[in-house]
């Protein structure tokens, strides 16, 4: 997989998560390349993605103030940096994978519309022919 097909991966994931913006930014693009230079596995950082999101979704609201959305891929990179070896268990993987589907498909995600005079460059013409 090259770096592009990697990146462009990465981020149509990103965006399709809750809380997110509508568009790639190009520090966005820069993140994915810098995980794809870490050779992070791509189900890894999906995976890490997922269970951010789940973290988000199933977040108890009574007890803190709203989170503010997501503005960046870089968000993520705590999440991927500290998962433990329990988190990785093939099992749990599955687990996380099947609730996040299930509440995607439950919810329905609304993105903010990019601004009218916002410039979609080539590599998010790119990433947007892929869905």
């Amino acid at each position: 997989m090259t770096r592009h097909q990697y990146s462009a991966e990465v981020l149509r994931l990103f965006l399709q998560q809750p809380d997110t913006p509508a568009t790639a930014k190009k520090s966005d693009w820069a993140v994915a390349a810098d995980f794809y230079n870490q050779h992070i596995p791509l189900e890894t950082l999906s995976y890490a993605i997922r269970l951010a999101t789940l973290r988000r979704l199933l977040r108890d609201p009574d007890d803190a103030l709203p989170l503010q959305p997501i503005r960046s891929l870089a968000y993520y990179r705590t999440v991927l940096v500290s998962l433990n070896s329990d988190e990785l268990d093939p099992g749990y993987v599955k687990w996380i994978n099947d609730k996040h589907a299930q509440l995607l498909s439950q919810s329905k995600i609304t993105k903010p519309k990019p601004a009218s005079k916002a410039r979609l460059d080539r590599q998010n013409l790119a990433l947007f022919d892929r869905r």
